[in-house]
């Protein structure tokens, strides 16, 4: 863990950006390789690596070992502007060959102070250039001023 401060596994969070649903990468997946993809990514440290088992994502799912394996390589094969969200290393301990996964920043998830890569940016036009990169298509402005209103809304019904 970064710095001094310990964490507790009720105190971590992955975080999912806008562009992971606003781009549509969500509804391409599916939702069964989505949660799988999301069960992967509650084991990343903070670069992006972690080494769960398919008998712990399985459990972790709901789902069985083969429909885990089935979701993996779809999200292997899965592309972003041409770049895996997932991509996987063999690693040979001395009796078992373990997965490390790497949650690629194109995925749109982060952990800690993490951050991802933009979908479908040049980064050239005007118009991306105000985009926030947490906000998919949104401007900034524009999102706070809904946020303010939903909390606005909220509290006058309380």
């Amino acid at each position: 863990m970064s710095g001094n401060k310990e964490y507790s596994i009720d105190e971590l969070f992955i975080k999912v950006h806008f562009p992971a649903y606003r781009k549509g990468l969500v509804a391409k997946l599916g939702p069964t390789p989505w949660v799988v993809f999301e069960a992967i990514c509650i084991y990343m440290n903070e670069a992006g690596e972690c080494w769960p088992t398919q008998e712990q994502l399985a459990k972790d799912t709901g789902v069985s070992v083969i429909t885990v394996n089935r979701a993996i390589k779809k999200l292997l094969a899965f592309r972003i502007d041409g770049q895996p969200i997932l991509s996987r290393e063999f690693r040979q301990s001395k009796y078992h060959k373990n997965s490390v996964y790497k949650i690629q920043p194109i995925s749109q998830v982060s952990i800690f102070k993490g951050s991802v890569a933009r979908i479908g940016s040049t980064g050239s036009n005007k118009e991306e250039a105000k985009t926030s990169d947490n906000c998919g298509d949104i401007p900034n402005d524009i999102s706070l001023q809904r946020l303010e209103a939903k909390l606005k809304h909220v509290k006058g019904e309380l």
